[in-house]
Order: C-alpha cells, then sequence, then structure tokens
C-alpha cells in the first residue's frame, strides 16, 4: 500500500535539507564571461554524440571596434546569426568534452586576434570590399 512519505523534522531527510542549505540564488553571467558553452549528457547511457559542444556569443561583446567586429563576422561566415547576432560553432572532434570546449575557445582566441591584425593589403585585395556572408532570401 502506497503511503505518501511526511517530513516533519530534518532528521528525516537529512540529505534534503542540506542540499537546500548549500544552494544559492541564480546570477547571471558577468560581462566577463561572454561565451556560452551548451553540452549534451545522456545520464547513464554511451551516445555518439555525447563530446558534442556547442559555443555560442555575440561578436559584440568582445570589446572589438566596428571595423574589427565587421572583419571578425566575415571571418565566422555563415556561424553567424544576424538576425539574432550571435556566432554558433560546435566541435565534436576529439572524445572529451573538455577537448572539445578547449578547441572551441582556442579557435575563437584566435578568430578575435586575427580580427584585430590591420595588415597592410595591396588595393586590388582589399577585405572591405568582401560583402558579408547573409543570405537575403525571403520565403
Amino acid at each position: 500500500r502506497y503511503t505518501p512519505y511526511k517530513c516533519e523534522n530534518k532528521e528525516s531527510l537529512p540529505v534534503i535539507f542540506h542540499c537546500i542549505e548549500l544552494s544559492v540564488p541564480f546570477q547571471p553571467p558577468s560581462r566577463n564571461n561572454v561565451l556560452r558553452f551548451r553540452y549534451t549528457t545522456y545520464m547513464g547511457v554511451q551516445h555518439p554524440a555525447e563530446p558534442k559542444v556547442v559555443v555560442e556569443f555575440s561578436p559584440s561583446d568582445l570589446a572589438l571596434t566596428p571595423a574589427q567586429e565587421g572583419k571578425f563576422i566575415k571571418l565566422c561566415g555563415p556561424r553567424y546569426n544576424p538576425a539574432k547576432r550571435l556566432v554558433k560553432m560546435s566541435c565534436e572532434m576529439f572524445k572529451q568534452q573538455a577537448q572539445n570546449k578547449r578547441y572551441l575557445v582556442e579557435l575563437v582566441n584566435s578568430l578575435v586576434k586575427e580580427a584585430r591584425v590591420s595588415k597592410i593589403i595591396p588595393f586590388w585585395c582589399l577585405r572591405r570590399n568582401i560583402p558579408f556572408p547573409f543570405i537575403t532570401q525571403f520565403f
């Protein structure tokens, strides 16, 4: 016969009350945490998509000048969503999530570094003349 468990004091459920005492309220990420990572975990089951890591961020949060931000968006190509103003990248090359996350962080750092470089480019090869890679078809 089923009887609901009734908690009358702290001693009857010490683990739950201990978890409640340790909980902290939610605080949104600060301006220093511009990269948002998403992991997929299948509890207790091995799955081929488990090592996949996805990172999302806004180029405007990277402290770039408008020219550098435009160059960064061009370097990201189709990974930039102009409607949401977000860049979304994923990686599942390695077996561990930590390795994939590290690769994505290094990739974003190298893109930012390349966007900040201002090389002297010949007139016939100006990068500012390259259009943004946005698809502007409306269905």
